[in-house]
């Protein structure tokens, strides 16, 4: 922060402290599959806006070839961040990755982002989007911001519930019913081109801190149900521990002290190549699906059976002892030979576990 000198040096937005200091932005893309967390590429993004007067491309960039990697990540920090995000997801795609959804916060949550995204690539996506009241979203052919949307949703929901009146049944009012945490769901139009008609689900959440106020996350599968928008939306919490682990246990910005942004690229590199490291090790030791296909094959051996298919061959056992000895007049030897005949068709899994050896009425 002390730096005045560092190449391509500018003041940026630190959400930590909430005020503006010297430094970069790093944007990095992620991939996860809910258990394992794998840094694909990153960028150091300066704020063009801001830069400090001894930082230029011009004159820290002297004697590189303009079509070499140093030019490139220099030019791709002046970007703007929507840019060069969209310059990650691509270098990303090209290596044949083919992830079923792409995350991100309400930084990225803007129609023009989303819908680029679905235009060029092809993925969906599932993000937190703003209280902007300049953002619209087409619904039932009107042209409504999202805090609109809300009340709309909310009016809906209260005339639903007069139309479908029935008789309530009396509750316990000893039972803590916790409240449901999402509020509901609308399916709106993004873009307002006749020709290309994109929609969308925008899934309302109550926050848990402050009650009276709502999350919105939106969706541009509008197929995917209300839970796992929000359950997929939830594994993005995953680079936030990431940033907290290069930050602070491999030392990410306090490991070195240089002023060429080359040197600097190359040193995040070697950071995030240590946590790719750590992160496989972790799941080679925790994950048992690091197995491979193994695992899967195992579950759907252990996979228990449900208490009502227990019954029902348990009854249809009786049954079938007892249609074969109905004919014998003994009782006792019947019975007896009812028991003996239901605890041999028993499978071995239930008859090691628990013997049965006498029939109580």
């Amino acid at each position: 922060e002390r730096s005045k000198k560092a190449e391509l040096l500018s003041w940026v937005h630190d959400h930590v402290q909430n005020r503006c200091v010297r430094g970069y932005a790093l944007l990095t893309l992620l991939w996860s599959d809910g258990h394992s967390k794998i840094p694909l590429t990153f960028a150091l993004h300066s704020n063009k806006k801001t830069l400090m007067q001894d930082s230029s491309i011009a004159n820290n960039a002297k004697g590189i070839h303009p079509r070499s990697h140093d030019v490139r990540i220099r030019k791709e920090s002046l970007m703007d961040k929507n840019s060069a995000s969209i310059h990650l997801i691509r270098r990303a795609l090209r290596s044949g990755l083919t992830p079923s959804y792409i995350l991100y916060d309400s930084w990225f949550g803007f129609p023009r982002f989303y819908l680029s995204l679905l235009k060029l690539f092809h993925v969906h996506s599932i993000c937190r989007i703003k209280k902007m009241p300049k953002v619209y979203y087409e619904y039932k052919g009107t042209r409504w911001n999202l805090t609109k949307l809300y009340s709309i949703m909310k009016m809906e929901q209260e005339k639903n519930k007069q139309r479908n009146v029935k008789s309530k049944t009396e509750q316990n009012p000893s039972s803590n019913c916790k409240e449901e945490e999402i509020v509901g769901s609308l399916v709106v139009k993004t873009s307002f081109d006749t020709t290309q008609e994109k929609v969308a689900k925008i899934v309302f959440l109550r926050n848990r801190n402050k009650k009276q106020e709502w999350l919105a996350f939106l969706s541009t599968d509008a197929s995917l149900p209300e839970e796992e928008i929000v359950q997929t939306y939830a594994k993005r919490w995953g680079i936030e521990l990431f940033f907290h682990v290069i930050k602070d246990l491999l030392q990410a910005e306090d490991e070195f002290q240089l002023i060429h942004f080359t040197s600097m690229y190359a040193h995040l590199t070697i950071t995030m190549t240590r946590y790719c490291l750590l992160s496989w090790l972790e799941r080679c030791a925790k994950d048992d699906r690091s197995k491979g296909d193994l695992f899967y094959q195992m579950c759907e051996e252990l996979q228990d059976v449900s208490i009502r298919e227990a019954l029902f061959l348990c009854f249809e056992y009786i049954m079938e002892c007892m249609a074969s000895c109905m004919a014998k007049k003994n009782f006792d030897i019947v019975t007896n030979r009812i028991v003996s005949m239901f605890t041999d068709r028993i499978p071995l899994w239930i008859a090691d576990s628990k013997r049965v050896s006498i029939c109580e009425v």
